[in-house]
Order: C-alpha cells, then sequence, then structure tokens
C-alpha cells in the first residue's frame, strides 16, 4: 500500500470521486490510505451508518448525533464522500487542528445542533458542556472551567451562536476540551463485515467453511421478507428456521429467537446476524475462548431483554 504522501491524484482512486483538495488533506492528516480509504466505501455499500454505530457500541440517541455530523449538507442522507471524511475527521489520529480543525468544529457544532437550526442556544451549549464533564480525565478543574465558560458565553451570547462564532471562541480558549468530541475508531475487523469474536464464533460451531455459510444464505434469500429485500421479518425467519429443521428453537419460542438475533432491535434482521445468531445455538459454541464466550453471553441476554418484534 502506498504511504498517504505518495498517494496519486484524486481520479486514480475510486474512492476519490467528488472530493476536493481539502477532503483529500483531511483524509492524508488522518493518516488513511489507499486501501483503507477503498475498504470504508466498500463498508458502506454493504451496511447502513446505523449498522456501524451499532457495531462500535454507540447508543441511539447518540448515533443520531453521529449521523447530523457526517451529514454535512443536511439532508438526511450521508453521501459517500461525507461518509469518508467523517470517519477521517472523527479518528482519534487526526489532530483538532490545522486542516482538520473546521470541519471537527462543523460536525461537533452539528452533534449539539439537535433541531438543525445552525444555532447553538444557551440550552445547547449547557449540553456540550455536559458531555465535556462526561469525558474520561474530566476533573474539578475542567467542570470549574465549563462553568465559568457557560457564564463568560451568557454575556456575550446574543440569543445563540453560529457556527463562525463558535470556532471563534474555541480558538480564542473560552470553550475548551473539544478535542476529546467527535472521536471514535474503526476497528479493522469491522471493515470486513464480522468482528473478532464473530470470527471466532464461526470457527469453534464449524461455519468455517464457506460452502456452510452458502448454504444459510441460500435458506436466508429464500425467505426475505418481501421480494428485492435483503431481511428478514418475523414470518420470514420462523420459515427459514423451519425449513433448516431448526423448529425446536433450544427449546424457545421462535419470537425469543428473533429478539435474540435482532441486534440492531429494527425487527429487520440481517443476514449476518443471521449467521452469527444460528452459530451462537449450535452447542459447541459452549466450549468458545473467552472472547468467543463473551459474544455467546450478550446474544444470550439479548433473548430475554429486547422487546418483542410484534410489540415494537
Amino acid at each position: 500500500v502506498p504511504p498517504v504522501d505518495t498517494m496519486d491524484d484524486p481520479p486514480d482512486h475510486p474512492w476519490a470521486a467528488g472530493l476536493r483538495g481539502k477532503d483529500l488533506a483531511l483524509i492524508k492528516s488522518a493518516g488513511f490510505d489507499d486501501e483503507r480509504c477503498g475498504k470504508l466505501i466498500q463498508f458502506r455499500e454493504t451496511a447502513s451508518f446505523e449498522d456501524m454505530m451499532q457495531r462500535l457500541g454507540v447508543p441511539g440517541e447518540l448515533a443520531e448525533r453521529y449521523f447530523r455530523a457526517f451529514d454535512e449538507n443536511g439532508n438526511g442522507e450521508i453521501s459517500d464522500r461525507e461518509f469518508l471524511i467523517g470517519c477521517a475527521a472523527m479518528d482519534p489520529a487526526t489532530p483538532h487542528g490545522a486542516v482538520a480543525l473546521f470541519k471537527r468544529l462543523q460536525s461537533i457544532f452539528a452533534m449539539f445542533d439537535y433541531d438543525r437550526a445552525r444555532n447553538l442556544d444557551f440550552g445547547k451549549l449547557v449540553d456540550l458542556f455536559r458531555h465535556l464533564k462526561k469525558l474520561p480525565g474530566s476533573s474539578l478543574e475542567k467542570q470549574e472551567e465549563a462553568e465559568l465558560a457557560m457564564l463568560a458565553l451568557e454575556g456575550e451570547m446574543n440569543r445563540s451562536l453560529t457556527i463562525t462564532q463558535f470556532v471563534q471562541l474555541v480558538v480564542k480558549g473560552t470553550i475548551a476540551h473539544t478535542d476529546q468530541l467527535f472521536r471514535l475508531s474503526i476497528d479493522p475487523d469491522l471493515l470486513e463485515g464480522t468482528t473478532a469474536d464473530e470470527d471466532e464464533l464461526f470457527v469453534a460451531v464449524g461455519y468455517g467453511p464457506p460452502e456452510h455459510q452458502l448454504l444459510c444464505q441460500h435458506f436466508f434469500a429464500h425467505c426475505v421478507s418481501t421480494e428485492g429485500s435483503d431481511f428478514l421479518a418475523l414470518d420470514g425467519f420462523e420459515r427459514c428456521m423451519e425449513r433448516m429443521a431448526h423448529g425446536d428453537g433450544c427449546g424457545l419460542s421462535f419470537s425469543e429467537l428473533y429478539r435474540g438475533f435482532d441486534r440492531v432491535g429494527e425487527s429487520k434482521m440481517e443476514l449476518q446476524e443471521f449467521l452469527v445468531g444460528l452459530a451462537l445455538m449450535e452447542r459447541p459454541a459452549s466450549g468458545c475462548t473467552p472472547a468467543g464466550g463473551s459474544q455467546l453471553l450478550k446474544q444470550s441476554c439479548l433473548l430475554y431483554t429486547s422487546p418483542s418484534p410484534r410489540d415494537s
């Protein structure tokens, strides 16, 4: 893989379509090479933004903030360009300055501009400072700084802050510690479609051979809820399990199993969720190493804590 400082011109990279000079500078500042950018775009083509947030362990309310941060033009959709520069801007390796500073502050601004009014009123800023207090390493000194900053802002604010005023106050130091906001690292295993725990689980239960997964995919494809869709609702899941002779369901009803398989909880079971769920039903899974066992335990808990898909 060529180092980032020797990347070819944008037209030579499929992932670089539509990127501007400042976008490429931001991507380089994050240390992303051609291979990583290509994998990010490939991942985006096979999974939703919500799925990515779920795999990263980001709770729903916070995931909505990240969506606004990525959705630069505010049209309710995330383009390939927005996805790529968003990933670069939030990466922990990206410096909170130079070419990345405005994009990072623009993203943080969007995270707290929950009504997309293009301003931060005093209530939104209080919300921002509350998040700063919760960050790792938060101290009494930082809390006092936040409270003093809020008092200072209250005196100089005219109803609300625009993005330009927000950037000025960060640069001036009135609003500090924003370098710790909007930070998420994407595990390389995530870009391959499965986590390390899931790969280990598949090996432990004998799902390693591709032909076994292909057989499961075949049943999945013939039981999708509507023609052309890529997910299973409860009725399709029941048909699929019956055809695969999993009618006993390990002593659980189909609705209970469905809740366990449906990790995102949207009553739209994707193929990866289906494969992981089947693997967790296999008895050899009990012999997994601690990493695989943690995945098994997490899934087992979901079986009894998730709401019924028919009640959601």
